[in-house]
């Protein structure tokens, strides 16, 4: 099945990209919040069955963030959606780097 990545280009939905998110998320946070493997398996699962063709990497992002709260992993979300922030930061600035390279290189049409 088809997602539509950031950029709009389509790729491939692949469930491991999701369990490697969580994963990483999980190991961030206390020992005592974390879930199981299991449970970071079922999640990815859950999001599986309901990812259509055409959706979105945000879309998809939000239904980790409803399902991990849905299990009751509000620390495991809360570390999920400051990851997602952070990278949203990043994603903006490096535009922005290129929008004023773009400028001083005269590529701008404006």
């Amino acid at each position: 099945m088809e997602i539509q990545k950031r950029n709009g280009s389509f790729d491939t939905f692949d469930i491991t990209k999701i369990i490697a998110a969580v994963a990483a998320a999980n190991a961030e946070i206390d020992a005592e919040y974390r879930i199981s493997a299991e449970t970071i398996r079922e999640v990815a699962k859950n999001i599986a069955a309901v990812v259509s063709k055409g959706s979105t990497v945000e879309e998809i992002q939000d239904l980790v963030e409803d399902n991990l709260l849905q299990c009751g992993a509000y620390n495991l979300a809360k570390t999920y959606i400051k990851y997602r922030f952070a990278r949203d930061l990043v994603r903006k600035a490096n535009s922005t780097d290129e929008q004023i390279l773009s400028l001083i290189e005269t590529r701008n049409e404006e």
